[in-house]
């Protein structure tokens, strides 16, 4: 059996959209665009 120096489990990466501040103000919200949604490695 190997041995597992990294062991990552439903890794999630997401980053933030880019609004302009009257943006931000009206909607109240951040949004997000999902650059890793989980994902499971071992190194």
């Amino acid at each position: 059996m190997a041995e597992f120096i990294v062991r990552v489990s439903d890794l999630k990466k997401y980053f933030p959209v880019q609004k302009s501040f009257v943006e931000r103000l009206l909607t109240g919200k951040m949004e997000y665009v999902k650059a890793v949604d989980g994902v499971n490695f071992e190194v």
